[in-house]
C-alpha cells in the first residue's frame, strides 16, 4: 500500500510504503526500487507502536519510480495499489509510482 503526503517544499513528496503480504515466517520485508539502488537494507519496513510495518521515503515530485517488496528470504512481490506495472526483464514486473501530478 502506498500513501502520499506532501512535504513543505514543492519539490519532494513523502511516500509511505506498507506491504499487506507481511508474514513473520517469510522474514523481514523491505521496499526496494530505483530510488534506493534496489538495496534491501536501505528501507526496511518497520513496525511502530504495534502498527503494520512501514517505511517512509522522501522522493522528488514529477518523477516515475519503479519498486517492489522483497523479504530477507528472497521472496519478491508487488504492491496491489501501484499506479501501474511494467516488465522488469527478470520474468516479473516492477510496480510503478507516478509522482508526476505531485509536481503541480
Amino acid at each position: 500500500m502506498i500513501t502520499r503526503r506532501k512535504t513543505r517544499d514543492t519539490e519532494t513528496v513523502s511516500i509511505t510504503f506498507s506491504a499487506n503480504q507481511t508474514d513473520p515466517s517469510t522474514g523481514a520485508v523491505s521496499v526496494v526500487g530505483d530510488f534506493n539502488g534496489w538495496d534491501p537494507a536501505a528501507n526496511p519496513l518497520l513496525s511502530r507502536a504495534g502498527g503494520p510495518p512501514k517505511a517512509t521515503v522522501r522522493l522528488r515530485a514529477g518523477q516515475v519510480y519503479r519498486f517492489r517488496y522483497v523479504t530477507d528470504g528472497g521472496h519478491w512481490f508487488d504492491d496491489e495499489r501501484a499506479h501501474g506495472y511494467e516488465p522488469n526483464g527478470f520474468g516479473g514486473n516492477n510496480c510503478l509510482l507516478d509522482l508526476a501530478e505531485a509536481a503541480r
